[in-house]
């Protein structure tokens, strides 16, 4: 995959990314029904199964499917870097994302040091020239003046 433009790499990657979580789901939700039917059930059920057994399983295996699926939610997120930074009433906030790499910072960087160079040298040529240019009206208004003075 190194060959491949980093847009189509990113794709590739999409794409596996994608089936990872797929087959994730799909084993959770597998293990959730196989807790459901082959899971011991207590001699006294608690409250919230309204005493039935299949209402027991039900919620058990629901509660282990939603919590199987937050994990791989959090997973995916966090094989690409994204790590959760806050959590509210409208759940999971993430930073946002960093698009550029070090090496991508430090190459703008340097370009952007030699159009500073480069601006700076343009910088002193055009003072040289204002203060010439200032030297020449200086003369030519002295030049002026002795004219003036001769006529």
């Amino acid at each position: 995959m190194s060959g491949l433009p980093s847009n189509e790499a990113e794709r590739w990657s999409g794409r596996i990314e994608q089936r990872v979580v797929r087959f994730a789901t799909a084993a959770g939700l597998a293990g959730a029904l196989a807790l459901a039917l082959l899971g011991p059930v207590p001699a006294h059920l608690p409250a919230i199964a309204f005493d039935s057994r299949a209402m027991y399983a039900l919620e058990r295996s629901a509660a282990a499917f939603l919590g199987w699926s937050a994990f791989v939610g959090l997973s995916a997120r966090g094989f690409r870097g994204e790590v959760p930074s806050g959590f509210g009433r409208d759940g999971l906030t993430y930073q946002r994302r960093v698009e550029h790499t070090s090496d991508e910072i430090r190459t703008t960087a340097n370009r952007d040091a030699g159009s500073l160079r480069e601006i700076e040298l343009r910088l002193g040529q055009a003072e040289e020239a204002h203060e010439l240019t200032r030297q020449l009206a200086y003369s030519v208004g002295e030049q002026l003046a002795d004219l003036r003075r001769s006529l």
